[in-house]
């Protein structure tokens, strides 16, 4: 089956590649969800010589106001809105010639104009407005006829809601999407949902996206797919600290998962820090996620310590940092990974998994993200170090804080030891398939990050 790109990679990937050639889509929503913005941007993307495209509007916002609206979006182009879009207002004929004449224009201009993608926006006015007559499900079946004899591409666009799901346009669809703008607590969050793609598999669920000034950017909700984690074999990849390797028995093995849970300041960030460093030395590239600092902040940490993130000669290390404010929890995952393959890193940090708790509304839904995320760093090979932050500045014993540790494939603990003066002490609590000591041993942070790591005892 072939597809028309919607222009935007991650939702083409969510509908299995496009929208289905030849198909009809209804795109729903309350108004001010994004319906039209998505709509325009899909126009202007598969607008081009030889390829028309058809933007017609009935009682939603005169062509003026749109085009005014649309300057301000970075996929506008004038020359594409002069040589191959048509914009055309359909009220006046609405309100005039009724149901027939409305249809009668619209398949006028089809046969025409030839367009290959074709957006009727609003189509819930049209039936809102006539009444939808005894003969309306009839009229849009030669309608839904007529477009598909002439390789055209629609999109009913239309405020939508679940009362209206039994309208005719709802059978005669080939698919529904459906876009959400949801309040949750004190923030708002956008979200699209592929309720119906007729003969086409697709991701189901609830896909975050926001709209800015390039129109709509989509984020796909985190679950694991097909791809399964590769078979990085025996290699142990060498963490900075020597001592600590030798607690591990040298090193972590390349394509698993650490998480690093300790308090406030005892030294997770340092970790993190001299992890990516020391993929840096050997030439590797790495990438280290922070939710907390600024990347600013850690140059300055990393060169205070005499970390060197980018060595001559050596590998690279991207800082990307993202503000736990209005972090949608998918987002994270997207630009992570989408980082990770622009640089072919093969580490990788979170720094700190916990700020990601407040923005998943559904508890069983932010154990599912931390399991993908570790699943699909997996699939790529990387090694990953993820911090966590325990409110407890003495306690251990809750490693099993929100379910998560167990998806780790190695647990270290970085704590704090009372007495008259403040001392730090390291343990590796869990380490697959690795002889290791379990002992409690000291630590400070100085010059080269985390050093003074006591000797492991001779058992595991």
């Amino acid at each position: 089956m072939e597809r028309v790109s919607t222009g935007l990679p991650a939702l083409d990937k969510v509908l299995g590649g496009g929208f289905p050639e030849n198909s009809i889509t209804m795109i729903c929503g309350r108004p001010g969800t994004g319906k039209s913005i998505l709509a325009q941007q899909m126009v202007f993307a598969n607008a081009g010589p030889g390829r028309r495209a058809a933007y017609l509007t009935t009682l939603s916002e005169p062509f003026e106001k749109t085009l005014r609206y649309l300057q301000g979006i970075s996929f506008y182009s004038e020359d594409l809105l002069l040589e191959s879009i048509l914009y055309r207002d359909l009220a006046d004929g609405l309100t005039a010639a009724g149901l027939e004449g409305l249809l009668a224009t619209v398949v006028g201009l089809v046969k025409e104009e030839r367009p290959r993608l074709l957006v009727i926006d609003s189509f819930k006015a049209i039936g809102d407005l006539t009444g939808r007559s005894a003969n309306y499900r009839s009229s849009l079946f030669e309608l839904a006829r007529l477009l598909s004899a002439y390789s055209c591409t629609s999109f009913w666009v239309g405020e939508y809601s679940e009362v209206d799901s039994g309208r005719p346009e709802f059978a005669i669809a080939d698919g529904i999407l459906e876009l959400v703008n949801q309040k949750r607590g004190t923030r708002d969050e956008r979200y699209l949902r592929v309720v119906k793609l007729r003969g086409s598999p697709f991701l189901p669920g609830e896909h975050s996206f926001r709209i800015g000034p390039d129109g709509l950017e989509v984020f796909p909700r985190s679950c694991l797919g097909a791809t399964a984690p590769l078979d990085c074999g025996e290699e142990l990849v060498p963490t900075g600290m020597t001592p600590l390797d030798a607690l591990l028995s040298g090193g972590f093995y390349r394509g698993s998962n650490t998480m690093v849970m300790g308090p406030s300041g005892v030294g997770k960030t340092v970790l993190g820090l001299q992890f990516v460093a020391e993929a840096a030395r050997r030439g590797e590239n790495a990438v280290y996620l922070s939710l907390q600092e600024h990347p600013g902040h850690l140059r300055r940490t990393a060169g205070a310590l005499g970390l060197r993130l980018e060595p001559e000669g050596g590998g690279q290390v991207r800082i990307l940092y993202m503000s736990p404010v209005e972090t949608l929890i998918d987002e994270v995952v997207f630009r992570l990974l989408e980082a990770v393959d622009q640089t072919a890193a093969s580490h990788a940090v979170v720094d700190a998994l916990g700020e990601l708790a407040p923005a998943s509304w559904d508890r069983s839904r932010y154990t599912g993200f931390i399991y993908s995320l570790n699943q699909a760093l997996k699939a790529r090979g990387v090694t990953a170090v993820v911090n966590y932050e325990l409110a407890e500045q003495f306690r251990t014993d809750r490693l099993s804080q929100d379910c998560i540790s167990n998806i780790a494939d190695n647990v270290i603990t970085l704590v704090y030891t009372p007495g008259a003066t403040l001392g730090r002490g390291l343990r590796v609590v869990k380490a697959r398939a690795t002889v290791h000591s379990t002992r409690q041993v000291p630590f400070s942070i100085g010059v080269g990050g985390l050093s003074g790591i006591g000797a492991p005892d001779a058992g595991p």
